[in-house]
């Protein structure tokens, strides 16, 4: 029996695309990770929280006054107000005890020890898209929440 071009081209892109239920299969894959992937990025995008104060152990502070009510030093080429110092004006006690979670307006969290918490600032000195943050002398740029809302007392 003699194969027609037809049904060769046939047997061919059967091998090559495969079955039209594999294709559709890879087709509702393919449009499931697109919208997850836009359904995140709209998550964080208008879960953006922007604060004029930080929280801290239940205590509000303003970002405008804060370089005027406190001692401000220099880490990693900003300024701003010791964390040691926020911390212990909000009334924990015996800080060295517990640790301190640090969240962001869009849910962004770090988590972090006393010592390195001695060792940061709260500073509202960063651009425009790095506003109202916390720097870390002992602690990589991973750890430096920006747009910081709230420090939990852990």
């Amino acid at each position: 029996m003699a194969v027609t071009g037809e049904s060769s081209y046939e047997g061919l892109r059967q091998r090559i695309i495969g079955s039209s239920n594999y294709n559709i299969l890879l087709a509702v894959l393919a449009i499931s990770v697109l919208v997850g992937s836009f359904s995140a990025l709209a998550y964080t995008h208008f879960n953006w929280e922007e604060s004029d104060r930080v929280v801290v152990n239940g205590v509000e502070f303003r970002w405008d006054t804060l370089n005027d009510e406190f001692d401000t030093i220099v880490v990693q080429d900003h300024v701003g107000v010791p964390l040691a110092q926020i911390i212990e004006e909000s009334g924990v006690e015996d800080p060295a005890s517990h640790e301190y979670r640090l969240i962001a307006g869009d849910g962004y969290l770090k988590t972090v020890s006393w010592s390195d918490m001695e060792t940061g600032i709260l500073s509202a000195d960063g651009d425009e898209d790095h506003d109202h943050m916390v720097v870390f002398g002992s602690k990589a740029k991973a750890y430096w929440v920006y747009n910081l809302v709230e420090i939990e007392v852990v």
